[in-house]
């Protein structure tokens, strides 16, 4: 399958539905396109797609500490109700 990136063409192989693949390809245009507004005109598409790496990057990193975060909330919450269910049942 062929996307595009930054005005790229790039022919993909892989087990995802095209769907997602094309998903992900806008994803990292618009990254592109929003961080070349960002940077003096005569940045290089080299360092362009470093930063769009980094910031895609530092999303991820983010996300998963969100889930991290999540998950441990969610384990205390389940732990807090198991108490009280336990203690319930040995009264």
């Amino acid at each position: 399958m062929q996307v595009t990136i930054n005005g790229q063409r790039y022919t993909l192989r892989g087990g995802e539905s095209s769907e997602h693949v094309t998903k992900v390809a806008s994803y990292v245009d618009g990254k592109f396109q929003e961080i070349s507004q960002r940077v003096p005109p005569h940045t290089s598409s080299e360092k362009v797609a470093v930063l769009v790496a980094l910031n895609i990057a530092e999303e991820l990193f983010r996300t998963q500490q969100q889930h991290e975060e999540l998950e441990n909330h969610a384990r205390n919450q389940t732990l807090d109700i198991l108490k009280v269910i336990d203690g319930k049942l040995n009264v």
